[in-house]
């Protein structure tokens, strides 16, 4: 077995990019909707995401020369939105979003999906989501460069305040979510999007 060590201090931001990229694997993606400030609606995915507690997940938007996405302009202005969770069948028209387009203009022009009211936030939900979470704003926090104190990222901490789940991937008697049955789509490198699959090993601890 041979291992090849990297300085991160010696090798550029794209070299550090594709390692770290590459092997933070598979990678939730975060389907965001918000309305923008002529009152359309947003819709854009985003693969640096996670949970972090019972009712808190996070997104971080990068710094791409210096402009940020819709979605984070009105996540703070707004302060609440909804993240749906991907689904095979979603795989193409979620990737459609992901087009670049001029400021509070709407992605939904672009691919056949239809709004619902949401239960608690204001912004509408993806109807064809299985499940989908609705999200207040709760923490910013700017994460600075290795090599300077420029701002690469801004983390945006959201709080769940509630849930929609389709009962086909739902096991009401357990409250558990079926992974195999929602069949989530997950981001790898690049451009390569992935499958999870559930795999016979258990926990044991």
């Amino acid at each position: 077995m041979t291992k090849l060590h990297f300085d991160f201090s010696k090798i550029n931001a794209k070299a550090r990019l594709k390692l770290v990229q590459g092997s933070v694997i598979p990678r939730p993606i975060a389907w965001v909707s918000t309305r923008n400030e002529n009152g359309t609606i947003n819709l854009a995915p985003f693969s640096y995401f996670n949970m972090l507690t019972d009712s808190m997940v996070s997104i971080s938007f990068q710094m791409k020369d210096q402009h940020h996405k819709d979605t984070y302009h009105n996540l703070l202005s707004q302060k609440q939105g909804v993240i749906h969770i991907v689904d095979g069948s979603l795989l193409e028209k979620m990737d459609v979003t992901g087009m670049p387009l001029e400021r509070n203009q709407s992605e939904l022009q672009f691919v056949d999906l239809n709004l619902a009211s949401s239960q608690i936030v204001e912004t509408p939900t993806i109807k064809e989501a299985l499940i989908s979470l609705e999200v207040k704003f709760e923490q910013e926090i700017l994460l600075t460069s290795s090599i300077s104190d420029d701002v690469d990222a801004h983390l945006v901490l959201l709080r769940v305040v509630g849930m929609s789940v389709d009962s086909s991937v739902f096991n009401a008697e357990k409250g558990y979510i079926l992974a195999d049955v929602l069949n989530p789509v997950a981001r790898l490198a690049g451009p390569n999007y992935g499958k999870i699959v559930p795999i016979d090993y258990k926990r044991q601890y």
